[in-house]
Protein backbone atom coordinates (compact mmCIF):
# COMPACT_ATOMS: atom_id res chain seq x y z
CA UNK A 1 0.00 0.00 0.00
CA UNK A 2 2.69 2.05 0.42
CA UNK A 3 3.40 2.98 -3.58
CA UNK A 4 -0.16 4.27 -3.76
CA UNK A 5 0.14 6.70 -0.59
CA UNK A 6 4.09 8.03 -2.25
CA UNK A 7 1.62 9.02 -5.29
CA UNK A 8 0.07 11.67 -3.03
CA UNK A 9 3.04 12.48 -0.40
CA UNK A 10 6.12 14.09 -0.36
CA UNK A 11 7.72 15.65 2.52
CA UNK A 12 8.47 19.10 1.83
CA UNK A 13 10.63 21.86 3.83
CA UNK A 14 12.76 24.93 2.87
CA UNK A 15 16.44 26.23 1.78
CA UNK A 16 17.21 27.24 -1.73
CA UNK A 17 15.01 28.13 -4.07
CA UNK A 18 13.59 26.71 -7.62
CA UNK A 19 15.07 29.67 -10.46
CA UNK A 20 12.37 31.27 -12.64
CA UNK A 21 14.57 29.94 -15.90
CA UNK A 22 12.43 27.76 -17.23
CA UNK A 23 8.67 26.90 -17.84
CA UNK A 24 7.97 25.20 -15.03
CA UNK A 25 7.47 27.86 -12.43
CA UNK A 26 5.58 29.51 -15.21
CA UNK A 27 3.15 26.47 -16.84
CA UNK A 28 0.25 27.31 -14.13
CA UNK A 29 0.67 30.97 -13.75
CA UNK A 30 -2.90 32.49 -13.52
CA UNK A 31 -4.63 28.81 -12.97
CA UNK A 32 -7.77 29.07 -10.93
CA UNK A 33 -8.80 25.58 -11.97
CA UNK A 34 -7.80 22.69 -13.63
CA UNK A 35 -8.55 18.90 -14.59
CA UNK A 36 -5.95 16.64 -15.58
CA UNK A 37 -6.46 13.08 -17.12
CA UNK A 38 -3.33 10.78 -15.93
CA UNK A 39 -2.03 7.27 -16.27
CA UNK A 40 0.31 5.98 -14.19
CA UNK A 41 3.12 3.37 -13.78
CA UNK A 42 4.84 2.25 -10.59
CA UNK A 43 7.72 0.25 -10.62
CA UNK A 44 8.50 -1.40 -7.43
CA UNK A 45 12.27 -2.87 -7.21
CA UNK A 46 11.46 -6.15 -6.04
CA UNK A 47 11.38 -9.60 -7.49
CA UNK A 48 11.45 -8.25 -11.23
CA UNK A 49 10.36 -5.04 -11.06
CA UNK A 50 7.15 -5.47 -10.25
CA UNK A 51 4.83 -2.74 -12.55
CA UNK A 52 1.64 -1.17 -11.97
CA UNK A 53 -0.79 0.33 -14.28
CA UNK A 54 -3.57 3.09 -13.36
CA UNK A 55 -5.55 5.79 -14.77
CA UNK A 56 -7.56 8.82 -12.75
CA UNK A 57 -8.08 12.22 -12.96
CA UNK A 58 -7.58 15.18 -10.66
CA UNK A 59 -9.63 18.16 -9.64
CA UNK A 60 -7.89 21.45 -8.39
CA UNK A 61 -9.86 24.90 -7.10
CA UNK A 62 -7.39 27.14 -5.81
CA UNK A 63 -7.31 27.28 -2.74
CA UNK A 64 -5.33 24.20 -2.18
CA UNK A 65 -8.73 22.00 -3.35
CA UNK A 66 -7.68 18.94 -4.99
CA UNK A 67 -9.93 15.92 -5.92
CA UNK A 68 -7.49 13.09 -6.42
CA UNK A 69 -9.27 10.05 -7.94
CA UNK A 70 -8.05 6.56 -9.70
CA UNK A 71 -10.51 5.22 -12.50
CA UNK A 72 -8.99 1.90 -12.86
CA UNK A 73 -6.47 0.22 -11.40
CA UNK A 74 -6.84 0.96 -7.10
CA UNK A 75 -9.22 2.16 -4.99
CA UNK A 76 -8.31 5.46 -4.21
CA UNK A 77 -9.56 8.38 -3.77
CA UNK A 78 -7.90 11.83 -2.05
CA UNK A 79 -10.14 14.77 -1.34
CA UNK A 80 -9.29 18.17 0.01
CA UNK A 81 -11.92 20.66 0.80
CA UNK A 82 -8.76 23.24 1.68
CA UNK A 83 -8.63 22.65 5.53
CA UNK A 84 -9.10 18.72 5.36
CA UNK A 85 -8.18 16.11 3.55
CA UNK A 86 -9.48 12.51 3.21
CA UNK A 87 -7.65 9.75 1.82
CA UNK A 88 -9.47 6.59 1.02
CA UNK A 89 -7.39 4.08 0.04
CA UNK A 90 -8.42 0.32 -0.87
CA UNK A 91 -11.02 0.72 2.28
CA UNK A 92 -8.65 2.52 4.22
CA UNK A 93 -9.90 5.86 5.17
CA UNK A 94 -8.34 8.41 7.53
CA UNK A 95 -9.14 12.39 7.89
CA UNK A 96 -6.58 15.40 8.81
CA UNK A 97 -5.86 18.88 8.47
CA UNK A 98 -4.32 19.71 5.33
CA UNK A 99 -1.98 21.72 7.38
CA UNK A 100 -0.76 18.76 9.17
CA UNK A 101 -0.18 16.77 5.70
CA UNK A 102 2.52 16.34 2.97
CA UNK A 103 0.74 17.37 -0.26
CA UNK A 104 1.95 15.71 -3.54
CA UNK A 105 4.46 18.04 -5.03
CA UNK A 106 2.47 18.89 -8.19
CA UNK A 107 -0.73 20.37 -6.50
CA UNK A 108 2.20 22.78 -4.73
CA UNK A 109 3.12 24.21 -7.77
CA UNK A 110 0.45 24.55 -9.10
CA UNK A 111 -1.18 25.99 -5.74
CA UNK A 112 1.87 28.36 -4.11
CA UNK A 113 4.42 28.55 -6.77
CA UNK A 114 6.30 30.54 -4.33
CA UNK A 115 6.57 28.09 -1.38
CA UNK A 116 7.49 25.59 -4.47
CA UNK A 117 10.25 27.35 -5.12
CA UNK A 118 11.75 27.57 -1.53
CA UNK A 119 10.86 23.64 -0.86
CA UNK A 120 12.82 22.28 -4.00
CA UNK A 121 15.80 23.20 -5.77
CA UNK A 122 16.66 21.80 -9.47
CA UNK A 123 19.25 19.20 -9.61
CA UNK A 124 19.49 19.59 -13.38
CA UNK A 125 17.69 21.56 -16.46
CA UNK A 126 18.09 20.62 -19.86
CA UNK A 127 15.98 22.37 -22.48
CA UNK A 128 15.98 22.57 -26.42
CA UNK A 129 13.17 24.27 -28.43
CA UNK A 130 10.34 22.10 -28.11
CA UNK A 131 11.08 20.18 -24.93
CA UNK A 132 12.26 20.72 -21.36
CA UNK A 133 13.08 18.45 -18.53
CA UNK A 134 13.01 19.71 -14.71
CA UNK A 135 14.91 17.14 -12.39
CA UNK A 136 14.11 18.62 -8.52
CA UNK A 137 15.00 17.69 -5.41
CA UNK A 138 13.54 17.99 -1.98
CA UNK A 139 15.64 20.49 0.61
CA UNK A 140 14.70 18.13 3.31
CA UNK A 141 16.89 14.71 3.78
CA UNK A 142 14.13 12.89 5.06
CA UNK A 143 11.62 13.89 2.48
CA UNK A 144 9.79 11.03 0.55
CA UNK A 145 10.49 11.33 -2.48
CA UNK A 146 14.05 11.86 -3.82
CA UNK A 147 13.65 13.55 -6.62
CA UNK A 148 10.99 14.42 -8.96
CA UNK A 149 11.40 14.99 -12.94
CA UNK A 150 8.95 16.97 -15.22
CA UNK A 151 9.16 16.39 -18.60
CA UNK A 152 7.28 19.45 -20.31
CA UNK A 153 6.56 20.11 -24.45
CA UNK A 154 5.78 22.50 -26.30
CA UNK A 155 4.54 24.68 -22.85
CA UNK A 156 2.78 21.64 -21.74
CA UNK A 157 3.26 19.04 -18.88
CA UNK A 158 3.42 15.81 -20.46
CA UNK A 159 4.67 13.64 -17.66
CA UNK A 160 6.08 13.77 -14.16
CA UNK A 161 7.86 10.83 -12.63
CA UNK A 162 8.38 10.32 -9.01
CA UNK A 163 11.82 8.58 -7.40
CA UNK A 164 11.44 7.40 -4.04
CA UNK A 165 14.79 6.33 -1.57
CA UNK A 166 14.28 2.56 -2.25
CA UNK A 167 13.71 2.68 -5.92
CA UNK A 168 10.50 2.36 -6.40
CA UNK A 169 9.45 4.73 -9.18
CA UNK A 170 6.01 5.97 -10.32
CA UNK A 171 5.53 7.55 -13.97
CA UNK A 172 2.57 10.09 -14.77
CA UNK A 173 1.44 10.35 -18.04
CA UNK A 174 -0.46 13.49 -18.35
CA UNK A 175 -3.54 12.74 -21.27
CA UNK A 176 -4.64 15.90 -20.86
CA UNK A 177 -4.85 18.99 -18.76
CA UNK A 178 -8.13 21.56 -18.68
CA UNK A 179 -6.94 25.06 -17.28
CA UNK A 180 -9.72 27.51 -15.67
CA UNK A 181 -12.67 25.02 -15.76
CA UNK A 182 -15.82 25.58 -13.66
CA UNK A 183 -15.65 23.11 -10.83
CA UNK A 184 -18.73 22.62 -8.41
CA UNK A 185 -17.34 22.69 -4.45
CA UNK A 186 -19.61 19.74 -4.08
CA UNK A 187 -16.51 17.51 -5.62
CA UNK A 188 -14.53 18.93 -2.86
CA UNK A 189 -16.98 17.54 -0.38
CA UNK A 190 -14.98 15.69 2.88
CA UNK A 191 -17.29 13.40 3.73
CA UNK A 192 -16.94 11.11 7.58
CA UNK A 193 -15.07 7.42 7.16
CA UNK A 194 -17.42 4.99 7.69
Amino acid sequence: MKFLVVLFLSILTSTTALGEEGELYTLFKGVNSLKILFSQRTKLPVAGDEVSLYEGVIYYKRPLKFRWEYTKGAKVLIVSNGELVKSSIEGECQIAEIADQPVFALIELIDNPEKFKEDFRVKELKKNKSWEVVRITPNHKDAFFKEIIFIIKDKKLKKVITVEEDGTKGEYQIEEIKKNVPLDDDLFQVTPCN
